[in-house]
């Protein structure tokens, strides 16, 4: 675009002077007529005037070429201005490249220096050592890992020069199969399902009740439940166990379409934890009984009568199944009152 206007103007010029040229011209054929007017007053302000206009035309020019180049503005980059930009460019990526490189660097050395002592070397002899019944066609040679994040990981493969075409596909398909990124101890799977109300509870296939409580800001542990009551009674105490045998009770019969009324439920429970721990409900259970007549009527009875005889045990009736077997009244219920008769004097 400049170069234009520059030979636009350049024109204009070469015009102007081939007028000024033809005027030059015209003065001197007519040189001889003017000759007596040449210095006086009229011949310098004719002069004066041209120089004014060609004057004018130079500024005009200049201005054309002022506003053109404000138009145009950054399409027009000078080729050296636009070479050093893009060398410095490229030097700022040279720059960022190298000190990313040293970046790299120091991590690797950090991460060596942390993996030859501590757990980490130790992590590292387990894994190198982990494969070496001598039947499988690669060996381990190097293993490597992030020390510091535990967010990467190398394995450095050794195979037998006989094996021309290794299978590395399906071997890195195989080993991550089998292989164990992150576990957490007796939890195998775990699920997100939604529930009533359209909220959503974390379901696992086994049970770790630690790690759960290290995980307080997302999950609501006031709504925690597993079925292992002893779990139950060790972390939130013999009621929380109470409480868990009714559950599980009612969700197996519940599963069939059978209704237990809950006092029965929580008669079973309390005698489970009567004593302050958890105990079955069956002849082991029932094996620390005081009473040889209620075990009798409970499992196995002569496993526990043999057992009471050469014991020497005593039975003091005072259990429903004792007064039962030996003919006498429960003493609930009705049994429990006793009525006074008035006799006549």
């Amino acid at each position: 675009m400049v170069l234009i206007l520059e030979l636009l103007t350049q024109v204009r010029l070469a015009e102007l002077m081939a007028d000024k040229a033809m005027g030059d011209a015209d003065n001197s054929d007519n040189e001889g007529e003017n000759i007596e007017n040449e210095g006086t007053d009229m011949s310098r302000k004719a002069e004066r005037q041209g120089d004014r206009e060609y004057e004018e035309l130079e500024d005009e020019d200049e201005n054309v070429k002022k506003v053109a180049g404000e138009n145009i503005g950054d399409d027009v980059d000078d080729p050296e201005e636009r070479q050093n930009e893009e060398d410095e460019a490229l030097g700022g990526m040279d720059y960022q490249e190298e000190q990313e490189q040293n970046n790299e660097d120091a991590e690797a050395l950090l991460n060596d220096e942390l993996m030859k002592s501590g757990e980490a070397a130790k992590r590292r002899m387990d894994f190198l050592t982990c494969i070496e019944d001598g039947k499988s066609f690669a060996q381990i040679v190097d293993y490597k890992f992030d020390a510091d994040k535990e967010q990467w990981c190398e394995v450095t493969l050794d195979f037998d020069v006989s094996r021309k075409q290794p299978d590395l596909v399906n071997v890195i398909r195989k080993s991550a199969t089998q292989g164990v990124i992150l576990q957490v101890k007796n939890i195998k799977k775990a699920f997100v399902i939604e529930k009533d109300g359209g909220k959503f509870a974390l379901q696992t296939d086994g049970i770790n009740i630690q790690q759960v409580h290290r995980f307080d800001k997302l999950l609501d542990l006031n709504r925690l439940h597993v079925n292992s009551i002893h779990d139950m009674a060790t972390y939130y105490g013999i009621e929380a166990a109470s409480k868990t045998i009714v559950q599980e009770v009612k969700n197996v019969f519940g599963v069939y379409g059978i209704d237990v009324d809950v006092r029965h439920l929580n008669l079973i429970a309390d005698y489970m934890t009567v004593d302050g721990t958890y105990k079955p409900f069956n002849r082991y259970g029932i094996d620390g009984n005081p009473s040889p007549l209620q075990q009798i009527t409970f499992e196995t009875a002569i496993p526990f009568l043999k057992k009471a005889i050469l014991a020497g045990k005593q039975d003091s009736l005072q259990s429903p199944s004792a007064q039962i077997v030996t003919g006498k009244h429960v003493s609930v219920g009705t049994g429990s009152v006793h009525l006074l008769y008035k006799t006549s004097a």
